[in-house]
Order: structure tokens, then C-alpha cells, then sequence
């Protein structure tokens, strides 16, 4: 994936809503369906995910501000990863929603 060695992010199975292609960068959009486990190690030739281990989080919490007349939404609560950014290619907050 990003070879990053040890690492501690949280991992989910994965239900693919859109796939966004290109010939310069394709990607899939996706939403977690259920929690796997954290990832443990990130090497070049293999991934570990271990079931039984919870990824440190960090709670955090989203309010938008916008047009006033808009319907409100409630704020789910969210939790963030606490983990260093492996590299500048990896956004900064990578967010896992905590309820559906």
C-alpha cells in the first residue's frame, strides 16, 4: 500500500459507492460497512492486519456553518487517527466514522 513499516490505522471492509477514472490517477470512493482490525505492519511485499488490536483514535467533533435556512444535520462525532503522517502523499486527517 504506502510501505510505511509498522504502522497502527484502522481497517474496515469497504462497500465501493464510485469509481473515479483516469489516465493520470483512478481511484474508488467508498464508505466502511464494518471494522476489521488495525494494520500493523505496511511492507512492500505483504500488509498485516490484526483482528483483536483497536486503532488509537482521537474524538473530535464537526460542526459546518452555512446557509441558515438549510436543513440541519446532526453531528455524528468522529474519530481521527493518531498516527504520524507517513508522507506528504497522505492526507493529514484521515477520518472513520463511529456510527451509522
Amino acid at each position: 500500500m504506502m510501505e510505511t513499516g509498522a504502522s497502527s490505522l484502522p481497517t474496515a471492509i469497504a462497500k465501493i459507492l464510485w469509481v473515479v477514472s483516469s489516465d493520470q490517477r483512478s481511484f474508488k470512493l467508498g464508505e466502511p460497512v464494518r471494522n476489521l482490525g488495525t494494520l500493523t505492519q505496511d511492507r512492500e511485499a505483504c500488509i498485516v492486519v490484526d483482528e483483536k488490536i483497536v486503532a488509537p483514535m482521537i474524538p473530535m467533533s464537526i460542526d459546518l456553518i452555512g446557509d441558515p435556512t438549510a436543513p440541519k444535520t446532526k453531528n455524528r462525532g468522529h474519530r481521527m487517527v493518531n498516527a504520524p503522517v507517513p508522507n506528504p502523499t497522505t492526507p493529514t486527517t484521515m477520518e472513520a466514522a463511529t456510527s451509522r
